[in-house]
């Protein structure tokens, strides 16, 4: 569900000052705010946010630098990976996620879940869910890392 501060071209609005993922987006601001529900059960939460600000290659450059550094960031902690899952009419329908483990889950139901005991876990599923193949130099780069996956084998 797509929502926009104070309503615009059909879109519904939302309250004037709303927050998402921990930043206030104000009424003047443009922008759309995507809802979503975990499942039916959930109630609906505010999941992303897109401002129609424009940006140029060294806004990116500062933005990854900083999502792959801060200490204040989950993607220094662990590695993240999401796969919708869509129906033969291109609906979606589910998602894989891939974190400290592996879960599929379809219509908001948990179908499968994995967890990862070692790195090499986690190399294979990458490759068998997402159809990355990671070389040496990518597998090894993990290696010394806070989202290193321990070996107790």
């Amino acid at each position: 569900m797509l929502a926009r501060p104070g309503g615009h071209a059909g879109i519904p609005s939302c309250a004037p000052e709303t927050s998402c993922c921990g930043d206030t987006v104000r009424k003047s601001e443009p922008a759309l705010l995507a809802k979503g529900k975990i499942n039916e059960e959930h109630d609906w939460e505010m999941m992303y946010c897109f401002t129609e600000l424009g940006f140029l290659p060294g806004d990116y450059r500062v933005m990854n630098l900083s999502t792959s550094i801060s200490p204040t960031t989950f993607f220094t902690k662990i590695v993240f990976m999401e796969k919708k899952l869509l129906s033969e009419d291109g609906e979606i329908i589910g998602n894989i996620i891939l974190a400290t483990g592996a879960k599929r889950g379809i219509h908001g139901k948990k179908e499968r879940e994995i967890k990862f005991e070692s790195e090499e876990d986690r190399v294979k599923a990458v490759e068998e869910h997402f159809g990355v193949k990671l070389g040496i130099v990518e597998r090894d780069s993990i290696l010394g890392l806070m989202s290193q996956i321990k070996s107790e084998r």
